[in-house]
This record gives C-alpha cells, sequence and structure tokens, in this order.
C-alpha cells in the first residue's frame, strides 16, 4: 500500500482547495455527535469536543498538548474550559491560521502553536496533564511511535486522549484502496487493531467509545455545503479540484452509510 509522506500532507493542508473545505466544516475538523436528525454540524463538532474533555477530565488549569491541531478548533475549545495548550501541526499554513484565530478569539495567552510531525514532538518528558490527538493517525503507519510520543510528554497519571476514523476489515479491497487513495490516507485501522495496539502498550483504557452512527451525518453536512458552494469555490479554484472535493466526501459519507468508515475514541492512561 502506498505511504503518506509529509510533504504530501503539508501539501494536502496547505492548499487553497483545503482552506476551502476549512471554511465548509468549520473549526472543529472532525465528526460531531447529532442529538437530532436536523441539527448543524457546528454544534455536534464542538459536543464531541466536550464529550472528550469531560471522559479525559480537561477543566481549568490544566495543560494539554495537542499534536495535529489543524485550525486550532480544539486547542481553543479547552482553553476555554481554562486549559493551558501548547498545541502542534504539520503544516505551516494551518499554524498560521490557527495563530491568527486564537488572537481574534482573544485566547493568544493560552495557547502556544507550532509546527511539529507527531512521531518526533518538540517537548520536554512529563509536563502536560493531557495529550490530545483527534482523528490524524490514519496519516501514519507508525501509530505506536506516534502514541508513544504522546504519552511522553504527560506527567505520572496523565491522559492520551485518541480519536480516529476507522475501517471496517469487511471492506472490499478495492473500495478501501481507492478511498485510501482519494484521500491521501493509506493507513486506516480496525477499531480491533487499534484495540491490540493499546494492549500491546499496556495503557489502562479509561473510555472507550465506538461512534460509527455519526460519520454518514457529519460527511453529509459536510458535501451538502461544499455542493452549495461548487460554483463560488470553482471560480476560485478551478472546477477540477472542486468536484474532486465533492466526490471524494460523497464517497466517505458512503463509507459511513455502508458501515465501512466507522469513528472511535479512547481515553488511555499509559503505565
Amino acid at each position: 500500500m502506498a505511504e503518506t509522506g509529509a510533504d504530501e500532507i503539508r501539501a494536502k493542508y496547505g492548499s487553497p482547495m483545503f482552506a476551502l473545505l476549512t471554511s465548509c466544516w468549520g473549526e472543529h475538523l472532525h465528526m460531531g455527535v447529532f442529538e437530532s436528525p436536523g441539527e448543524a454540524l457546528a454544534p455536534a463538532t464542538e459536543r464531541a469536543c466536550a464529550m472528550m474533555a469531560d471522559d479525559a477530565g480537561i477543566g481549568a488549569g490544566a495543560v494539554v498538548c495537542e499534536v495535529a491541531c489543524g485550525i486550532g478548533g480544539s486547542s481553543r475549545y479547552l482553553a476555554r474550559r481554562g486549559a493551558r495548550v501548547e498545541a502542534s501541526n504539520i503544516s505551516p499554513e494551518q499554524v498560521a491560521t490557527a495563530d491568527a484565530l486564537n488572537r481574534d478569539a482573544g485566547l493568544a495567552e493560552a495557547i502556544v502553536t507550532r509546527e511539529a510531525d507527531y512521531h518526533d514532538l518538540p517537548y520536554g518528558d512529563g509536563w502536560a496533564d493531557a495529550c490530545w490527538n483527534v482523528e490524524a493517525l490514519l496519516y501514519t503507519d507508525d501509530k505506536k511511535r506516534v502514541l508513544e510520543e504522546g504519552a511522553r510528554v504527560l506527567k505520572p497519571g496523565g491522559r492520551l486522549i485518541v480519536s480516529d476514523l476507522t475501517m471496517d476489515e469487511a471492506t472490499p479491497p478495492a473500495e478501501r484502496e481507492d478511498l485510501a487513495n482519494r484521500v491521501g490516507a493509506h493507513h486506516y485501522w480496525s477499531v480491533a487493531r487499534y484495540d491490540a495496539l493499546v494492549a500491546e502498550l499496556g495503557y489502562r483504557v479509561g473510555k472507550r467509545a465506538v461512534l460509527s452512527e455519526f460519520v454518514e451525518p457529519t460527511f453529509a453536512r459536510v458535501t451538502a455545503s461544499m455542493l452549495a458552494n461548487r460554483q463560488a469555490f470553482s471560480a476560485r479554484v478551478g472546477a477540477e479540484p472542486v468536484e474532486a472535493a465533492c466526490f471524494r466526501l460523497e464517497m466517505q459519507r458512503r463509507f459511513g452509510e455502508m458501515g465501512w468508515l466507522g469513528w472511535y475514541y479512547t481515553v488511555l492512561q499509559p503505565a
């Protein structure tokens, strides 16, 4: 299977097309937890943040290391809860956007954002109360290294919050490969593989939830927003990347509907 290199990821997240996708998705570039069929995406994605933060016990005074922070939506949410956040991301464009949004929100003093690879974090050992890693592991074949890096920065008793999109083992191989190539994410794992890795590492599981029912409605809303903006976006970046993005989003929605693409999160306490 093809590899997803760091340069490929930087190019993807720094592209004008991804900036337009972000405008459709909102500041939380992850799955939402919906309370009603017609609920909008923004409150659902914020609810997902709240759920994970509650389960990890992140509150006022907590020190959080967020990896693969995107444009900083989770960092700002955690800072509003009273946490201090050290956030990192591999894309310099997203780091710059996060910094600007943090300033606009009046949270620049509570959040420090820097460019870094989550395989090799530029931090010392044992200083964070929690490490937040949400929906980014699908880009790496060395998930063990990433989790160990997250565990390294934790104080004794600290929590590691891990969330990722998953792929059911029953997914037809050709369909799986097609999605991986289109999304540029070649390392989807099943929930069972994640469970096996956690057991191998010997981490204590404080919370584990499989929330795959929310994949389809999340991608349905993002797809609808992209389609509504299709003409305006095409005028800005050209029709081809916009049509490709719409196709990818609809494909992910369909995978969610089929039960192939899932969503899993866990709160871990390393030994």
